[in-house]
């Protein structure tokens, strides 16, 4: 179900228009991840963030596969938009995870070419990217990126993905397309109808990637980029 089709997602959201609260913050992220996350193939805990550097609190989203749990999406969230600028405040968390032990902990240890989802809500706001831990092949071939950071509406042109890819085939650009819902209409990856319709950007990224929850123009956006998380593995189109 489409999140603003659930009651308690909604309530929670107008209460965080009426007052910041942490709390009613960490409800709503228990309240996404219930709505996207419950098939059973997925486990939740949250992190000591203050042990590993983190100014805000990370919940761990686990894949289940057969007897081990890996590190499918890290998700953190802030009920408070202070005086700074939406996407200046998403830049603020980006780089507290970057300082923080969370990626070097949790992802670069996985291996050299692994990768992970990452989730920031803000307020009513929401922005979701990949973390790649080889950054320096993102680098090499000019693919925008903050610090192995892409926002997950970002699709790689097709030489972008031969860069990464250089076995590819045509064959394989339309399944990775498919399985980032890039051809699902409600998931717009055109950066002036994002605009348009007010998804912002930051001064990390040129790509308008941080979504309002409570725009209904954004829900099918939101929808579809929970939903292509929940069905694909990060970075899954990347070939050893």
């Amino acid at each position: 179900m489409k999140y603003l089709g659930v009651q308690n997602i909604v309530g929670l959201l107008n209460q965080l228009v009426l007052s910041a609260n942490q709390n009613t913050s960490n409800d709503l992220k228990s309240g996404l991840l219930r709505n996207y996350f419950s098939n059973g193939n997925f486990a939740t805990r949250m992190l000591n963030n203050s042990a590993s550097g983190l100014n805000t609190p990370v919940t761990v989203l686990g894949k289940v596969e057969q007897e081990a749990i890996t590190p499918h999406a890290f998700i953190t969230n802030d009920g408070f938009i202070g005086q700074n600028t939406i996407g200046s405040s998403f830049g603020d968390i980006l780089k507290n995870i970057i300082e923080s032990e969370l990626l070097t902990e949790y992802v670069d240890s996985m291996g050299e070419n692994y990768t992970v989802y990452i989730i920031i809500i803000k307020g009513t706001y929401i922005a979701f990217f990949e973390y790649f831990s080889i950054a320096s092949l993102l680098e090499a071939n000019d693919i925008e990126n903050y610090e192995g950071f892409i926002p997950l509406q970002k699709i790689f042109t097709y030489k972008e993905f031969l860069d990464i890819n250089s076995n590819s085939t045509p064959g394989d650009y339309l399944q990775y397309l498919q399985d980032k819902n890039a051809l699902n209409l409600s998931i717009s990856t055109n950066v002036d109808h994002l605009r348009s319709i007010g998804v912002e950007g930051n001064n990390l990224f040129q790509h308008p990637h941080i979504l309002n929850l409570l725009n209904q123009q954004h829900e099918d956006h939101v929808h579809n980029l929970f939903q292509t998380i929940a069905q694909n593995k990060p970075g899954g189109y990347i070939q050893d």
